[in-house]
């Protein structure tokens, strides 16, 4: 755990120093539309969620894995509803919630989820490091990105509640699964979730690029 963790550190720190989503966003050159695709494409991410968990509970019964099938199990509760946060987010952005059920999503984070997914099929634990990602990369980078947008763009943190509530919830998350997966990851699985991971951070990292660029 501790070398997926310190890459993800890596990257959060990384994202604040040169990504131009942090850039962009200290010059106050992200706009409401840029958000409203944001949030159009994290509705769909957070809405996927729930449909991953099942598939990685699935995957995980078929190859034999109780305990990685319980894990998942355990996680659908957390995650039901929070995709209404960013359509709540997307309605005082933009004054309406049209357009999130496909239209308009960028075409970086639908290459995510098809990731996502494409992982999970192969082999379910690999679904754990992209669960750590998303909510340590929240927990990290998410509170600055809000402090920039509202400072400098106009963007107030009361229309990125799916942003500051997960960057909240996600510190309790992230330290027991900072425990939990201890117990579900073997030092031979290291490598792999590695590796996986690093695929899950070129696509978030594209999909920050498409967010800065729209």
């Amino acid at each position: 755990m501790n070398e997926i963790k310190s890459r993800i550190e890596q990257f959060a720190k990384g994202m604040q120093k040169s990504h131009p989503i942090f850039v962009k966003a200290a010059r106050g050159e992200i706009n409401r539309a840029q958000i409203e695709r944001y949030l159009k494409s994290i509705h769909f991410l957070v809405g996927h969620t729930p449909v991953h968990l099942k598939l990685a509970a699935r995957r995980s019964s078929e190859l034999r894995e109780p305990a990685l099938e319980l894990w998942f199990r355990s996680k659908f509760g957390e995650e039901i509803g929070h995709d209404q946060w960013a359509a709540d987010d997307l309605r005082r952005v933009s004054g309406n919630t049209a357009a999130t059920q496909g239209e308009d999503v960028l075409p970086a984070m639908k290459e995510l989820i098809s990731e996502i997914e494409a992982a999970i099929e192969r082999d379910p634990k690999l679904y754990l490091s992209y669960i750590f990602l998303a909510e340590y990369l929240t927990v990290l980078a998410g509170p600055p990105w809000l402090v920039l947008l509202e400072r400098h763009c106009g963007i107030p943190r009361a229309s990125m509640t799916v942003v500051g509530n997960h960057a909240e919830l996600d510190k309790e998350h992230v330290a027991s699964a900072s425990r939990e997966l201890g117990d579900l990851i073997e030092p031979d699985d290291v490598p792999r979730l590695l590796e996986a991971l690093e695929r899950f951070i070129e696509r978030y990292d594209g999909f920050f690029a498409q967010v800065a660029d729209c």
